[in-house]
């Protein structure tokens, strides 16, 4: 009898103890191509949670992962492309167990623009979530603590913010308001004569010194900053007060950069370098051939503080002797460094100067980038070095960390192996074809290993069996920015139409092309919804849609999330849809038809059952 007792209290308390460990909650399971995502909320601290799926209809479950993370991604088995996954998600700590949540995602194969747009969203989330909390501006890098954030890396969150806007990754209203508080944020950091620093801590604003007499202004990065002011100044153009504020403030901060300090008193030269403790004791003249085009070009733009042409001639150019024709694998550069240099000089000063029809005395841009980025191509394909991995779907060499450090890896100077994705993300424009295979084989061949909650990782080395699963802002900002001027045309046109960014152009003796149209590869009709507000079923109108190509449904929350995805099969020009799972509140509607998409909202004013 008392060892019945004994029993029976023992699973008495073993049942009361699990009650008071809750479930997760808020679960969203979305299916992408390769990979589900599982994201949770919990109340509790210091969990763990496992996740199980069942790959057969529920029939049975298999353990996937144990993670204290709140999230998880998961690549299923090849048999599972294209069919709907059930998952079950069980926090635990000290042995014991909470009930398991469900959760269900779709996975099925996407379209090339579908995986480019999968991949800036993933990367985008570095500047969202993974942003500085305070400040706003974009973390040097992730996963290593601290609060350093770096200036640069904040310019291109500033054009990420432009593409997000546009592709409704976030709400718009929000990400305008975080656009502001960026600004806000370098406005208020310690600047040296209108310069930002390299690096600052992003909670206090003062600058964080790069290296020992790098502590004070750092004029190829402020570019980078100027690149995403004109950005923003020229994209957000509405006469709300938000708006209103973001043009105002870039303005100010762009007019307050003083380029010409950075001659060193009358020389046909910038510097790199200026501090209030060192001076010009760096003594780092900026010449080309190097990322920092868009140095001069921004120098030569400022309403305020410009500088003359021979600047440019004398110094970036070096009177002409930085022009040096040499063939690599047919293709014929100008300016490149022997077999290429490292990409991301490419395109560092390209996420809103368009290379397209840009010319000068020194060269034809875009003739330039092409080729270069298909002597790196070629590279891979022919691995004089005999590395590990290098292919036609998997190359690109680029500044980036590798299993000894960080350094800029270029082809035969510079390569231990180390393949960098963004170099090849980034290049899409150039080289797209063979810039889609290697996001395909980054993403559908390697995807476990090599990506993760914003997108693809830093870098990986096959020799070494070696991958860093973290990220640096100046390597996802560009394939953000890259991918998108690939689809749309939208940083470079937002960008060229600037009037100051011309006159720059100008008085350096540029051909260039302005365009004011943005390719949106919308439905030729804009979709309608009725009712709206809804609260059971929806019945969208889709005026010539073409039937032959895949109709897709997709619903987000305004906070990005996909609440509702569902393959369309209208007779007509219309069809109906049930909403009746969705909660009250404002969603975001995209209606994909092969290559191309339609926005609109919905308000839904019924709560879930």
């Amino acid at each position: 009898m008392q060892g019945y007792l004994l029993t029976f209290f023992l699973s008495l308390s073993f049942h009361l103890y699990a009650e008071v460990i809750p479930p997760v909650e808020t679960v969203i399971a979305t299916g992408y191509d390769r990979h589900a995502e599982l994201r949770w909320n919990h109340p509790m601290e210091g969990m763990s949670y496992k996740i199980y799926a069942s790959f057969d209809n529920q029939e049975t479950y298999q353990l996937r992962h144990t993670t204290g993370e709140t999230f998880f991604l998961d690549f299923v088995p090849e048999q599972s492309h294209n069919s709907t996954i059930h998952y079950r998600i069980v926090a635990e700590t000290a042995g014991q167990s909470s009930q398991a949540v469900e959760a269900s995602a779709a996975i099925r194969d996407f379209t090339d623009d579908e995986l480019m747009d999968m991949v800036q969203r993933y990367s985008f989330r570095y500047f969202w979530e993974g942003a500085h909390a305070d400040s706003g501006m974009a973390m040097e890098r992730s996963h290593v603590g601290g609060s350093t954030v770096a200036s640069g890396a904040t310019g291109m969150g500033l054009m990420a913010m432009i593409v997000a806007h546009e592709r409704a990754y976030e709400d718009p209203e929000a990400i305008k308001e975080r656009v502001l508080k960026m600004l806000t944020s370098l406005e208020t950091c310690e600047r040296h004569h209108g310069a930002w620093s390299h690096w600052y801590n992003g909670d206090t604003y003062q600058t964080q010194p790069f290296s020992t007499n790098d502590d004070g202004g750092d004029l190829v990065e402020t570019s980078f900053v100027a690149q995403g002011l004109l950005a923003v100044r020229n994209y957000f153009l509405g006469t709300d007060n938000t708006s209103i504020q973001i043009r105002e403030k870039a303005t100010q901060l762009w007019e307050a950069i003083e380029w010409d300090w950075y001659r060193n008193g009358d020389q046909n030269v910038l510097f790199w370098h200026w501090s209030p403790n060192n001076h010009f004791a760096m003594n780092m003249k900026v010449f080309g051939w190097n990322e920092a085009l868009v140095t001069y070009i921004m120098a030569a733009a400022s309403p305020t503080h410009s500088i003359p042409k021979e600047v440019y001639e004398q110094g970036w150019a070096r009177n002409g002797d930085m022009v040096n024709r040499r063939v690599f694998y047919t293709h014929e550069i100008f300016l490149s460094p022997n077999w290429g240099g490292p990409l991301f000089w490419l395109h560092y000063s390209h996420l809103g100067i368009n290379p397209k029809g840009l010319t000068d005395q020194y060269a034809d841009y875009w003739k330039e980038y092409v080729n270069t980025v298909k002597i790196h191509h070629a590279y891979a394909i022919d691995n004089p070095l005999i590395h590990n991995g290098y292919s036609e779907h998997c190359w690109g060499l680029t500044a980036s960390d590798d299993p000894f450090g960080y350094t800029a890896h270029e082809p035969i100077y510079n390569d231990n192996g180390t393949i960098s994705p963004t170099a090849a993300l980034a290049s899409m424009p150039y080289l797209p074809e063979a810039s889609m295979k290697a996001l395909k084989y980054f993403y559908r061949e390697r995807g476990r290993d090599l990506f993760g909650i914003y997108g693809p990782y830093d870098a990986f080395n096959e020799k070494y069996n070696w991958v860093k699963k973290s990220y640096i802002g100046i390597d996802q900002g560009p394939i953000v920015s890259m991918i998108e001027n690939h689809r749309s045309g939208l940083l470079w046109n937002t960008v060229m139409k600037d009037a100051d960014l011309q006159a720059g152009l100008d008085k350096l003796g540029f051909e260039y092309v302005v365009s004011t149209s943005i390719v949106r590869p919308e439905l030729s009709a804009q979709m309608k919804i009725y009712p709206n507000p809804a609260s059971d079923q929806i019945t969208l109108q889709l005026p010539n849609t073409d039937l032959s190509k895949p109709l897709v449904l997709k619903i987000y929350s305004t906070d990005g999330r996909l609440q509702l995805e569902e393959q369309l099969a209208p007779t007509g020009t219309s069809v109906s849809v049930g909403v009746s799972g969705l909660y009250a509140g404002l969603y975001l509607v995209q209606v994909f038809n092969g290559e191309n998409y339609s926005n609109t909202k919905l308000l839904v004013q019924r709560q879930k059952k």
